[in-house]
């Protein structure tokens, strides 16, 4: 961690006057889903002065949704990734 990320804090890519093509998105967590049907999640992404990952903002997704979105996805993967043996 650089010393200015220990005085001021992590620096998101976009509030930085250049460009890093990709850094401007975050990478989603999924956390557990508790007794009134909130996933607890975090958003995490990549300094842009020392370059190490740091949380951005905790988030509560409607629980039951989000996982039946994941398992339709890891559905499409295996469906997409199911080759033919000849």
């Amino acid at each position: 961690m650089s010393l200015l990320c220990n005085i001021f804090g992590h620096r998101p890519y976009h509030t930085v006057n250049y460009r890093n093509p990709g850094s401007e998105y975050g990478v989603l967590s999924l956390g557990p889903v508790d007794g009134i049907d909130r996933m607890h999640c975090t958003v995490k992404t990549e300094c842009a002065r020392c370059g190490k990952m740091f949380e951005v903002v905790k988030i509560h997704l409607p629980g039951q949704a989000i996982l039946n979105l994941v398992e339709e996805a890891e559905k499409k993967k295996e469906q997409y990734f199911i080759y033919e043996e000849e």
